[in-house]
């Protein structure tokens, strides 16, 4: 009976680390892909370049410097702020004041619906009545710190490869190595290689023909929805249309947090996976399968004679997947971002220390988000409170005005993004 039971844990051991092996090895293999030629300027067509703010991040003011300067011939910028009294709206008019450009508007949120989160809100005010020659639509976070040639990246592959959206890559490497952000680096390594493989984009840098913003239905969805990136996903991965991964556009997020922002961090974003995408069952099971595999199923049945075989082989078959991938998923993003002249961490023998001490840590959290995001009916964000039903799925229940809470830092639990 222990013999079979040693022989099943094995068995799922290694199909979870084949699974993780083959989704570090395809974003390893699209990273390592030479940049494609990007559209001649004549080729470019019109964006509007949508962020939506509530409050403030500590790249903020670079972030919008980098976005009004960026390598592209014919794009707008709309600004949308949660309030009037927003302390975003100032860091904003003082960077146009500052850049001198002339092709940014600042749009307040007059109304927000009480049946989504506010950047949705936001989004289907920024995208709403769209100039008449715009063609794409591209959308930005406030903690995003944009190369020249991000804009220009996405749009050439909506053009070139025919797809319905473009997304770039979020890649963690704070300034200050920390326990959390460590911890929150290892975890965004092996999301994105899950978003890679399940065509998950990522809202933070995003780009998307017109039609695909201004269909009815999605709007609809949005309107009733805690989040928009998964949301988005999960139609164009029912229709069957192309969502395009833009590898040059691996977005350096340098920002530090701690160990209980890093949970509100993970937690809120299993929530944006369970509320939004059809395949959510799959993703949070296969995050809690593995997990559950490494740190407890495995290392538990080392402790029975008769499983300590099958577990121990299982257990050297999931970390050589997990640490194998990691390794050579991040030297491929290491090149990457240095074809730009950017460095991410220097791995120092401290850092690699930091990083196996971190390891538990991760999988703990990640367990912790994953439970969480499955039973919460509530949660916090950014001073607004929401609570998840079933009809309708989400109310906003309860408001701090921007002003009056923590402008947002690295470290402040319910505000990391």
């Amino acid at each position: 009976m222990m013999t079979a039971i040693g022989i099943c844990i094995f068995t799922i051991s290694v199909i979870v680390s084949g699974i993780q092996a083959v989704m570090g090895w395809k974003l390893t293999k699209a990273l390592r892909q030479p940049a494609q030629p990007m559209l001649s300027d004549e080729e470019c067509p019109p964006v509007v370049a949508v962020l939506c703010l509530r409050g403030t991040d500590p790249f903020l003011p670079t972030m919008l410097r980098r976005l009004f300067a960026l390598d592209y011939p014919s794009y707008r910028v709309r600004v949308v702020v949660d309030s009037a009294n927003d302390p975003a709206r100032l860091v904003v008019e003082n960077a146009i004041r500052m850049a001198g450009v002339q092709n940014v508007d600042v749009l307040v949120l007059d109304r927000r619906d009480l049946h989504c989160a506010a950047r949705s809100s936001s989004i289907l005010k920024g995208t709403a009545n769209l100039p008449d020659d715009c063609r794409i639509v591209a959308m930005f976070d406030g903690d995003v710190v944009l190369h020249p040639s991000c804009l220009r990246e996405l749009v050439t592959s909506l053009v070139r490869q025919g797809a319905k959206a473009a997304t770039g890559i979020r890649w963690f490497a704070p300034q200050s190595p920390t326990i959390g952000s460590i911890a929150r680096l290892q975890w965004s390594l092996a999301c994105s290689m899950m978003m890679y493989d399940l065509r998950l984009p990522w809202g933070g840098c995003l780009a998307m023909l017109r039609e695909v913003i201004e269909d009815p239905e999605l709007r609809d969805r949005i309107s009733r929805s805690f989040g928009d990136d998964m949301l988005l996903g999960s139609m164009l991965d029912r229709r069957g249309d192309k969502l395009a991964f833009v590898t040059q556009s691996t977005i350096v997020n340098r920002e530090v947090t701690s160990l209980k922002g890093l949970l509100n961090f993970l937690t809120r974003h299993m929530l944006y996976v369970r509320l939004n995408h059809h395949r959510w069952k799959w993703i949070l099971g296969f995050g809690t399968l593995l997990i559950g595999l490494t740190s407890v199923v495995c290392p538990l049945g080392l402790l029975h004679a008769t499983l300590r075989p099958w577990c121990l082989a299982g257990l050297v078959c999931l970390l050589v997947s997990l640490i194998g991938s990691a390794v050579f998923t991040g030297r491929a993003a290491r090149a990457k971002v240095a074809e730009r002249g950017e460095q991410l961490i220097p791995m120092t023998p401290f850092v690699v220390l930091l990083m196996l001490a971190a390891m538990p840590v991760t999988q703990l959290l990640t367990l912790l988000a994953n439970m969480a995001a499955c039973t919460t009916r509530q949660t916090t964000w950014r001073g607004l409170t929401y609570r998840f039903g079933k009809d309708p799925a989400v109310t906003l229940i309860g408001e701090v005005p921007v002003a009056q809470i923590q402008t947002y830092n690295s470290f402040a639990p319910d505000n990391s993004t």
